[in-house]
């Protein structure tokens, strides 16, 4: 009668045996065999084993998840996008470098994702920052685009971060939604930060109003002074947030 052993991971790797070291995924007797067959199936790149993976990912059984994201980044199959962007959902985005740096290999078709997150999931500008990086390694027109339209004074945490990523990637065409940024809040706490970004971009103000902005942003008190009505129309409102509710 024969003795069958565990599966040999590295034969079927040789021979390059995909459905071998499918079926290898499945051999719960041996989680070491299991951890094995993924890594090698993310070696060989065979999207056959995409599906199977995934399926082992979500294996309430599977604690070997890392070693599974990581063969998933090396076969870069689309379809491993929705389950990874879980993964990062659960978590904090800070602590899924694995799983970001597989979403980096799949490539463009997970940058609609990537963005999604940015919209929905970010809290602070540390999440933010991960996830704009990840956008940035992956390059092309769609993460540029994508990222200029979540320039908004209404996401103050993206903001930093977008302006520098954008100015890596030399977004030219960036400039004017971030001096509309600029314009719609010179008084925020980041704003002297996007100021510089703008003036490394080579912006220069283009009106007095542009000018007042600049001036408040980088607290230039006497300048602001000098411009005369457009600092007036920036500074009225201060004055009524400054202005205690009872004596307005």
């Amino acid at each position: 009668m024969p003795i069958f052993g565990p599966p040999n991971i590295n034969k079927l790797k040789v021979r390059r045996d995909i459905s071998g070291l499918i079926k290898a995924l499945n051999y719960r007797k041996d989680p070491e065999v299991r951890e094995k067959a993924a890594e090698a199936l993310g070696e060989l790149g065979d999207p056959t084993a995409t599906e199977q993976l995934l399926f082992m990912l979500e294996d309430e059984g599977c604690d070997r998840g890392s070693t599974v994201v990581k063969a998933l980044g090396r076969i870069r199959d689309h379809r491993a996008v929705p389950a990874l962007i879980s993964r990062i959902k659960e978590r904090d985005p800070a602590s899924c470098r694995q799983e970001l740096s597989a979403l980096e290999n799949i490539g463009q078709p997970a940058v609609g994702a990537l963005l999604g997150m940015l919209k929905e999931k970010v809290q602070n500008a540390k999440q933010a920052t991960v996830l704009i990086q990840a956008l940035e390694r992956i390059e092309g027109k769609s993460v540029i685009s994508g990222l200029i339209d979540l320039v908004s004074p209404k996401s103050p945490s993206l903001i930093v971060p977008l302006a520098e990523a954008l100015e890596r990637l030399a977004a030219s065409r960036a400039v004017p939604p971030l001096v509309t940024v600029l314009k719609a809040a010179p008084e925020e706490s980041w704003s002297a930060h996007l100021a510089a970004v703008l003036k490394r971009m080579g912006w220069q103000p283009g009106d007095m109003t542009e000018d007042a902005a600049l001036s408040l942003a980088e607290r230039q008190w006497e300048r602001l002074a000098a411009i005369g009505e457009p600092a007036v129309k920036l500074l009225i409102p201060l004055l009524r947030i400054s202005v205690p509710s009872e004596i307005q």
